[in-house]
């Protein structure tokens, strides 16, 4: 990637968005970002600093520096049904069909550790991701807020740096969440949304080329040709013609 893209950072993209001055954001232009705060995240540092790569890694402000796991790796056996209840009957389904505490400490760690935070701290970047990563669209005014403005002082007092950037659990959000954001002090969300950025983005709706940790070199690069967003926005103009019908 490096040979065909110039690598920049998540703040540098949003103060260009920002201040309308998209001269300071190069051609093939490319930002990195990471979501959750996995503890194999800490692998990385020898990459990140062979290519000089500063990626930003969303972390679950609860869930690193402990012991506790993610709710999707639980081992319920319908992840997606999950992700559509309201919160609360989600982590009473988890609790009663998959024994999962959300609080629990469990016996070995899922996510990154302080220790391991501050020894990247000088390669990477750090937005919120949430405390516990809930469907933010499903839980009720009041944990939605909890979720965004806590996590955010949660890691600055970690940390002892701003957290000004932001993504979306599931990439799901609405106004409401985007209300919160602001009012919280963050300068930028990102999305789920495929697609590019550019001088016009709203920085609290990034979009993203995502890919899974396991894609091979051929589908990473077949997602950065945008042959996967062409596929999906004529399947989408399939259904509304033939609806039309």
């Amino acid at each position: 990637m490096s040979k065909h893209f110039t690598f920049i950072t998540l703040g540098r993209l949003v103060e260009a968005i920002r201040n309308g001055n998209w001269s300071d954001v190069p051609q093939s232009a490319l930002v990195i970002t990471f979501d959750d705060g996995y503890k194999g995240n800490y692998k990385l540092m020898k990459i990140l600093k062979q290519y000089k790569v500063r990626p930003t890694v969303y972390l679950c402000s609860h869930i690193v520096n402990t012991h506790r796991h993610f709710w999707w790796r639980a081992g319920h056996p319908n992840f997606y049904r999950l992700k559509k209840m309201p919160n609360q009957k989600r982590l009473t389904v988890l609790r009663n069909e998959a024994k999962f505490e959300p609080e629990r400490e469990y016996d070995n760690r899922q996510a990154l550790n302080k220790s391991e935070l501050l020894e990247m701290q000088p390669l990477v970047d750090y937005g919120s991701h949430t405390k516990f990563h809930p469907i933010l669209p499903n839980c009720p005014a009041e944990v939605s807020r909890n979720e965004i403005a806590a996590s955010k002082t949660h890691l600055e007092d970690m940390l002892g740096q701003p957290i000004e950037h932001f993504c979306y659990p599931n990439g799901d959000y609405g106004t409401r969440e985007m209300d919160y954001l602001k009012d919280c002090g963050y300068k930028s969300a990102r999305t789920l949304a495929w697609g590019w950025n550019d001088k016009h983005s709203d920085p609290f709706q990034l979009k993203v080329i995502e890919f899974l940790d396991d894609s091979s070199i051929n589908m990473l690069c077949a997602h950065f040709t945008g042959v996967f967003v062409l596929f999906r926005t004529l399947r989408v103009a399939v259904k509304r013609l033939l609806k039309l019908q």
